[in-house]
């Protein structure tokens, strides 16, 4: 393998490593860059055409001198004893110092199959091999996998390559067609979400999780619902769930900027009921969590939260209120009561009115 490299690539693919077993070869020498198919072929083929030819394996003993004068190659800085090993195959076709046990003829050696080439090291490769029996065994796998595969695809052996190749030209083309489709959908299902976001007392809120949308297409579709509302002073936050994981995104138009709503600071909010975290700009935050859902409140006797309820709570989170202070006793008496255990009162105040009335107190004791 040594001499077929060095045929193919020069004097200058030297040696400088190796290992050998029985049915197997590794090889490191000096070269810069990878061999190409062609390239790992022809040396293959000198190397088994070597082979083939049956030359004659000699032993020859001489001082490291005579071995530079015969030509012979050699790690020349490594320590040798004053008597030095050459072998000798075929005469002058492959002259190397070498200390291990070799064969008489070339042929005992039997068929070499490389089957890697890759770097090691800054200018250094390495070669693997397949020999004798293993090459051949190695070999017989190739030619059962190539005719698995032309019984598949129904075609001649020697046709598989092709036929691959436009099976796999026809996925990307339908891969960049289902894209398409992805996004227009993506766009359809933006107007339909922002057409039903909820009127909070002026302010619009888009809360949903989207069946078959996540990863980049959710914030895709977020910053969509987002430039939907338009002018409005609105909130876009949208939810997906795999097996375990949930991830979100969070947008805010410009207007709810204005309002003073940060889709940073929105993100502790609900951060706890997923059992996650994340984070953001103003205009768009992202994170996920572990899909760990929050202990709800009882429902008996409190019942489900109203629509009041759900603002009373972004108004006292986004006013910095606690929920035993006197603004949110006197504002949101439902959080109070579900928060000792007790009934809640009903209300005749709907969201737009407690949201405009907490927003008021709340900018007033801002200011």
């Amino acid at each position: 393998m040594h001499a077929a490299l060095r045929e193919v690539l020069g004097p200058k693919a030297l040696q400088s490593g190796s290992y050998n077993k029985p049915g197997y070869l590794r090889l490191d020498f000096a070269w810069q860059g990878g061999l190409s198919p062609e390239t790992r072929s022809e040396i293959e083929e000198v190397s088994n055409l070597a082979v083939r030819r049956d030359l004659p394996v000699r032993v020859l003993y001489g001082s490291i001198e005579e071995a530079r004068e015969r030509g012979a190659i050699a790690l020349f800085g490594e320590t040798y004893d004053e008597t030095v090993r050459m072998v000798e195959i075929g005469g002058p076709w492959s002259l190397e110092l070498c200390g291990g046990t070799h064969v008489e003829h070339s042929s005992q050696i039997g068929p070499i199959t490389m089957i890697g080439e890759s770097s090691v090291g800054s200018g250094v490769r390495r070669v693997e091999a397949y020999v004798g029996m293993e090459a051949f065994r190695y070999l017989a796998q190739e030619r059962a996998l190539v005719q698995n595969l032309a019984g598949m695809l129904k075609v001649p052996d020697a046709e598989v390559p092709g036929r691959v190749e436009a099976l796999v030209e026809r996925l990307r083309v339908a891969e960049k067609e289902l894209e398409k489709l992805r996004g227009a959908q993506l766009l359809s299902s933006a107007g339909t979400l922002a057409g039903n976001a909820e009127d909070l007392g002026g302010t619009f809120l888009v809360a949903a999780a989207p069946e078959g949308v996540a990863g980049n297409d959710l914030r895709t579709l977020a910053m969509d619902v987002r430039n939907k509302l338009g002018d409005k002073p609105g909130v876009v936050a949208l939810f997906s769930a795999v097996d375990d994981k949930v991830s979100f995104v969070v947008a805010t138009t410009a207007a709810g900027r204005d309002k003073g709503l940060a889709a940073g600071k929105l993100v502790p909010v609900f951060g706890p009921a997923i059992g996650g975290r994340g984070g953001g700009k103003p205009d768009l935050a992202q994170g996920g969590g572990t899909h760990r859902v929050a202990s709800p409140r009882p429902s008996p006797p409190c019942g489900p939260r109203s629509a009041s309820e759900r603002a009373c709570e972004l108004t006292i989170q986004h006013c910095g209120w606690s929920r035993g202070s006197t603004s949110a006793i006197e504002e949101c008496p439902w959080l109070v009561a579900r928060t000792s255990g007790g009934p809640v009162p009903s209300s005749s105040r709907g969201p737009a009115a407690v949201l405009a009335s907490t927003s008021a107190r709340c900018g007033s004791a801002s200011r």
